[in-house]
């Protein structure tokens, strides 16, 4: 009965646990209890107070079961159960028991949270970031929905610009699904150029942002080995987050030496995903004269040298072609993003090392390699931890790099002063993101579609089941043998870890839904008695601070598998259901997990981006002052972090969209 009728710590009525008390006097009646007339002297002492049990009022199945098997070790006629109502009637009746209706007493072991301020570089604080602040609530509360300025195939900041600053014109590459690309369109950027070999993820970049000035032809690029540096125009800034997994701290951190092959995850899709020989040919065929390698730094080649060995055109050595297309191009700046861990990564493996001499000035981590790699081609190197903590409602820990182009003229030891921005903490929380309940039973369309399930894959598990639709939550809830597994097997999950409302989300990453009963994964509570979930589509979006008219794609069902068998042994699901149309579901929902644990988050672009653009734009206008007397330059470090902040708010469930704001007009504009 426990688990079915009492709130259990992984359910928000339990969160704390379900505590045993006593009752007070006060709610309950002695004479009405023919037991307690009966009692005399000592007796009546002790049933002198009740012991109050929280169950839970939606539940009867169990406790029928319990008492039918009661009732027939007495030998007594069963007692009907079908609902609620009849439930109360059997407690009322039955002796020394009492329904009492109170709030739950809240048990006295909360823990206490530490509060953590995400707020990052506050000593540059604007002096004027209230008045910032209180003109982004002022304008949220003109538009009322929280939806984004800019729609489908249009560019996200235009209109919103002031005509006294200049635009801007940047490139791409693994491009993803445009995080960069949103941020920096809402910054009055044009993108000329953008690179992505995963199609699925080309597809959501065509969808969401504007590819009207692509080169060539308003098309995404493909595979980044095989394009010539020719085929780039000339930009602005760069901007790519190259592939973190040879880096991440969550692997084994092969490095340089990782050969993976970025073809496209394939999650039971079909003829879509480039098989790993095929890449390899391809790129053999487009650099079949390169050998060279990115520990060797080689400056002489031209823009048709790829600077990668054939045997190793893996993910590990894709940070190369960022730096060819450097050499070659020559923006202004770039903005790179990776994990922390490209700090500690070993640049060199024990067995390439033992052929090495190394000396002092060897690079010995991956980052050291990558600097002096950029210096090279002719940039001003910086780079910051920066926690996403402030902008979004997840701790994203990532490294950020910026480079600014030398000035030829000067001395190249004449390091400019660039500094990462201010970014403020809004305090943004799992509950900012999530789903209401009324939202997650509503099994309505557009209760579908908000949630990221597209209407051609409802259609399908409609004509599949040949009844009424399930509720959305049931498609995200674990099985009870992915809680069974949490509860006795998982040495690291605990009911603490999921999403509660109080508390920041973990970090989305790409392999978010893989392996749930290991405790990989965060789920979030739901109410008793049903199972924790996964997040849905649209809460990973929003995690990532993508905006909530971000279009998160059709289903194809081409693309997936018609059959009852999967490849993926890691992942439980699997086994959840076991028709077709779930697993074509399945596979559908983890290539969004997929896409979206590889992005960047848009809020924390805008605000480098802002910070970026005031060096290399400020510095090539002629005239530094707008006709109010105003410096150019402090605009772009304004615009950069008002951008920021309104990408922020634009990803917040709209349901508690003016919580959020009223929470920070009390906190910045008093």
């Amino acid at each position: 009965m426990k688990h079915d009728c009492v709130g259990r710590t992984w359910h928000p009525e339990g969160r704390y646990g379900s505590r045993t008390h006593k009752v007070d006097s006060s709610h309950y009646q002695e004479n009405d209890d023919e037991d307690y007339k009966k009692e005399e002297g000592e007796e009546k002492k002790k049933y002198s107070y009740k012991v109050g049990i929280p169950l839970l009022q939606s539940k009867v199945s169990l406790i029928q079961q319990i008492l039918d098997k009661k009732k027939k070790q007495q030998q007594q006629p069963k007692c009907e159960i079908t609902n609620e109502s009849s439930l109360e009637e059997f407690l009322r009746t039955t002796p020394k028991v009492q329904l009492i209706y109170k709030e739950p007493i809240i048990s006295n072991r909360i823990p206490k949270v530490e509060v953590l301020d995400g707020t990052v570089r506050s000593e540059l604080i604007p002096p004027t970031f209230d008045v910032l602040m209180k003109k982004v609530l002022e304008r949220q509360q003109k538009r009322g929905d929280g939806s984004v300025v800019a729609g489908r195939k249009r560019k996200h900041s235009s209109s919103t610009l002031s005509p006294s600053l200049p635009s801007f014109t940047f490139c791409e590459l693994f491009a993803g699904i445009g995080g960069f690309g949103i941020a920096l369109e809402r910054l009055g950027g044009e993108c000329i150029f953008a690179s992505e070999i995963y199609q699925p993820s080309i597809n959501l970049y065509q969808q969401n942002l504007d590819t009207t000035h692509l080169q060539p032809n308003q098309t995404i690029a493909g595979d980044i080995w095989t394009i010539d540096a020719h085929d780039i125009p000339s930009h602005d800034i760069l901007v790519a987050g190259f592939p973190c997994q040879p880096f991440s701290t969550l692997g084994l951190q092969p490095g340089f030496k990782d050969d993976k092959v970025i073809s496209g995850r394939g999650f039971g899709t079909t003829a879509t995903a480039t098989t790993t020989n095929e890449v390899k040919r391809r790129r053999k065929d487009a650099n079949n004269n390169s050998s060279s390698n990115v520990t060797e730094h080689d400056t002489t080649n031209d823009s048709t040298q790829n600077n990668n060995n054939t045997n190793n055109s893996g993910r590990g050595q894709l940070f190369t072609q960022i730096v060819r297309v450097l050499k070659h191009v020559q923006p202004k700046a770039f903005l790179l993003e990776n994990v922390p861990g490209l700090l500690t990564t070993p640049a060199f493996s024990s067995s390439s090392s033992s052929s090495t001499t190394t000396t002092s000035s060897t690079p010995t981590t991956a980052w050291q390699e990558i600097e002096k790699a950029l210096q090279n081609v002719g940039y001003h190197v910086y780079m910051e931890a920066i926690s996403s903590r402030g902008l979004t409602s997840q701790a994203r820990k990532r490294l950020y790099i910026v480079g600014l182009l030398q000035d030829k003229t000067r001395n190249k030891t004449s390091k400019p002063s660039f500094q990462f921005p201010f970014m403020p903490d809004l305090k943004l929380r799992a509950m900012d993101v999530l789903h209401t309940q009324n939202e997650l039973i509503d099994a309505s369309l557009s209760s579908f579609i908000s949630m990221g399930i597209p209407e051609s894959l409802l259609s399908i598990l409609q004509q599949q089941q040949q009844q009424d639709t399930k509720q959305p939550a049931s498609y995200f809830q674990i099985s009870d043998a992915q809680l069974h597994q949490l509860l006795h097997k998982s040495k690291s999950w605990k009911p603490a870890k999921l999403a509660w409302n109080d508390k920041t989300c973990d970090t989305i990453d790409s392999h978010y839904g893989i392996s749930i009963g290991k405790g990989h994964s965060q789920l979030v509570p739901s109410p008793a008695p049903y199972h924790p979930r996964k997040f849905t589509p649209r809460e990973c979006a929003r995690i990532m601070g993508f905006p909530n008219t971000y279009q998160l794609g059709d289903f194809d069902k081409t693309r997936f598998f018609v059959s009852n068998n999967t490849n993926d042994n890691n992942d439980e699901d699997n086994n959840r259901r076991d028709n077709t149309v779930d697993s074509r579901f399945n596979g559908f929902i983890k290539e969004q997990y997929y896409m979206l644990g590889n992005a960047v988050c848009p809020p924390v672009i805008a605000v480098l981006a802002g910070a970026i653009l005031e060096h290399i734009l400020s510095s090539s206008c002629n005239d530094n002052v707008d006709e109010k007397g105003q410096d150019k330059k402090e605009n772009w470090v304004k615009k950069g972090l008002e951008t920021g902040i309104q990408l922020s708010l634009d990803a917040i469930s709209p349901v508690h969209l003016d919580a959020v704001c009223q929470r920070l007009h009390s906190s910045y504009c008093q």
